[in-house]
Formats: C-alpha cells, structure tokens, sequence
C-alpha cells in the first residue's frame, strides 16, 4: 500500500513536471509572438508615416555623412530628416526639432532611390534585430514612395 501511494505521487510529480514544462515553453512562445506583433505594428505605423511625408514633399535627396547616409525631405513649410544610427531609425523636423527615435531594435536601414519609366520613387529597406535566438523567418521590410509633386526626386 505504502509502495502504491509512492508510485502515484511520483507519477503525479513527473506529470505535473511535464506539464509546467509545457506552460513555461508556450509562455514564452506567446511573448515571443505578441513582441513580434507589437514590432511589425510599430514598423508599419513609422512605414506608413514615412510613405505620407515622401508624398507631401517637393524635394528629397539622400545626403551621405561619414558614418551615416541621411534622407532629406523637404516641403514648402518645413524640412524632416532621416537617419539610421546606434540601432534606431532618427528623425528630425528643421529648423527647431531634436531627433527623436522612431523605430528601436533595427539591425539594418537602408533608403534608396530608384528610377523607371522617368518616375523617381523611394525605397526604405529596412530589418529588425530579432530577440530570438533561432530566427524561421528574418523581420524584412520594404516601403516604397513616389512624391506627389512634381520634378521631387534628385
């Protein structure tokens, strides 16, 4: 009887050894995933306001800095800056405004100009750093813009 009693309890402790096991590894699976849900949200929010500013501007030029490449847009009222620098995608509102972060955790930023068929449009490449270990698939991003005034692009 006593040797019953102690092979139930030591299944019961196996069991529930397994099944917190089980608990801890999907806890951190649905952190993993509402981290990565909170990061595509916040990069398609700053996307999308980067899209709209290219579309409102009269002139844009990427200006390259010794240690970084900066993406110039300039309206009538005001110019914003953009630059990738310690991790974090920067702007900036001339003349009076500070740089503010806007993205945190990006491991590369790139913006690009490209032309076809006489269009100047603009290009934002961007790649989030994973907090994962083993990563399926790579946090890609890619904007594309045309200003919506024309002879904008340089």
């Amino acid at each position: 009887m006593l040797v019953e009693v102690i092979v139930y309890i030591a299944v019961f402790v196996v069991v529930i050894g397994l099944a917190l096991s089980a608990f801890y590894h999907f806890h951190m699976q649905s952190a993993y995933l509402r981290r990565n849900a909170e990061d595509i949200t916040r990069t398609l929010k700053a996307g999308e306001r980067w899209r709209d500013e290219i579309r409102n501007c009269s002139e844009v030029e990427i200006i390259a800095e010794p240690n970084a490449n900066i993406l110039r847009l300039a309206t009538e009222q005001r110019e914003i800056l953009y630059t990738f620098q310690e991790g974090k995608v920067w702007r900036k509102e001339l003349p009076d405004g500070r740089w503010v972060a806007v993205l945190k955790d990006v491991k590369s930023s790139e913006f690009q100009s490209e032309t076809e068929d006489q269009v100047n449009s603009w290009k934002w490449e961007l790649e989030l750093a994973s907090q994962q270990k083993i990563v399926r698939k790579k946090p890609l991003f890619s904007f594309m813009a045309v200003s919506g005034r024309s002879g904008s692009a340089q």
